[in-house]
């Protein structure tokens, strides 16, 4: 499975904004379990726009 990818579907394929919402939170709460860091998380993020950057 991809990086951009959460249940098997691209998040950006996901059509309906509220789904794709909890996708993003989803992938967020993976990555603050796997132990790093919000900011660093969220600094990937920056400067690009869209639900991506919860």
């Amino acid at each position: 499975m991809g990086r951009d990818r959460s249940s098997g579907y691209r998040v950006e394929d996901i059509e309906d904004p509220l789904t794709q919402k909890v996708r993003y939170l989803d992938k967020l709460v993976d990555e603050l379990a796997k132990g790093r860091a919000m900011e660093k998380i969220l600094r990937k993020c920056a400067g690009a726009s869209g639900p991506e950057c919860v």
